[in-house]
């Protein structure tokens, strides 16, 4: 088999879009059903493609006994609350390190103070766009939160281990890969 560079391997396996469609669209999300062909094939196949906007989690540690707020929040695709980080999604122009210091002040109350970020990812590449980034800071001075009409929530200081307990009886997958992160 010959030996080819990168570029000619990923464009031999990245297809051609043919056409895009809009099938529906509401509120930050978007539905494409995209027309595709492969390089040197005839047939085309169609996939579909949603559009939602990058969000950050946001892990604040007490310095002084090492407590983190969690959130526990009505999740309306599951039906049901759960205990989780504090999270929102960016706003145009925002980076993640602001975002994250804006929501974690929203949700709790709490500053978040020498934020960093701890990484990125993809939800689920292969139908959207959505990135995830994970960033973590200390706990800062408390105010009152200011919170969106749409969100109700109840917030509690936990041991990492009990925090642990919470997120891993019930949660989804960006809030388990965010304790992973922490255990570094």
């Amino acid at each position: 088999m010959p030996v080819r560079n990168a570029r000619s391997r990923e464009s031999s396996i990245t297809p051609n879009i043919l056409s895009s469609k809009l099938v529906a669209s509401s509120w930050r999300l978007r539905v494409y059903e995209d027309t595709l062909v492969y390089p040197k094939e005839k047939e085309a196949f169609v996939r579909a493609r949603i559009e939602l906007p990058h969000f950050v989690v946001a892990v604040g540690i007490r310095c002084n006994d090492g407590k983190m707020p969690l959130v526990r929040q009505y999740r309306h695709g599951a039906k049901s609350t759960f205990w989780e980080f504090p999270a929102g999604y960016l706003e145009s122009g925002e980076s993640a390190i602001s975002c994250a210091k804006r929501e974690f002040k929203e949700e709790t109350g709490f500053d978040l103070l020498n934020p960093k970020k701890l990484g990125s990812a993809m939800l689920q590449p292969s139908r959207t766009n959505q990135m995830v980034h994970f960033v973590q800071g200390n706990l800062g001075k408390y105010n009152d939160p200011k919170r969106d009409i749409d969100e109700k929530m109840n917030v509690k200081l936990f041991s990492k281990e009990s925090a642990i307990r919470a997120i891993s009886k019930r949660s989804s997958m960006v809030h388990l890969f965010a304790l992973q992160l922490l255990k570094k």
